[in-house]
């Protein structure tokens, strides 16, 4: 507390000695806080650096992803298009192996009769 006189009143110096010393407190208080505060700041800035880079990332990504799908698709056609090839073959390939077969038969049918 703030020195008393001889009476035990507090004289103004000592009163105005006490406020300015706490106002300097105060003062390097809030100093310290705005530091803190920057640094923060300071913080948030590169986290807000490091997330613009992910996001980059992720379109990136994204592009790659469209691109991969474009292919995958285009492959897929292809694929059908084989595919549809390959059963019109087997069908064909089964009317000729019927066609096979009778004439095979009628050959035999005809190697009977004669013997």
């Amino acid at each position: 507390m703030a020195e008393k006189n001889k009476k035990g009143k507090m004289t103004l110096d000592k009163l105005a000695l006490m406020v300015g010393n706490g106002f300097n407190a105060v003062d390097k208080r809030f100093e310290q806080v705005d530091k803190r505060f920057e640094q923060v700041d300071k913080r948030f800035g590169q986290v807000d650096k490091r997330f613009g880079q992910i996001d980059k990332r992720f379109e990136d990504m994204d592009g790659r992803f469209d691109v991969l799908e474009n292919k995958v698709d285009r492959i897929e056609s292809e694929l059908i298009g084989v595919v549809n090839k390959v059963e019109n073959l087997d069908v064909s390939l089964n009317r000729e192996i019927k066609q096979v077969k009778k004439r095979v038969d009628k050959l035999e049918n005809a190697v009977f009769v004669k013997s």
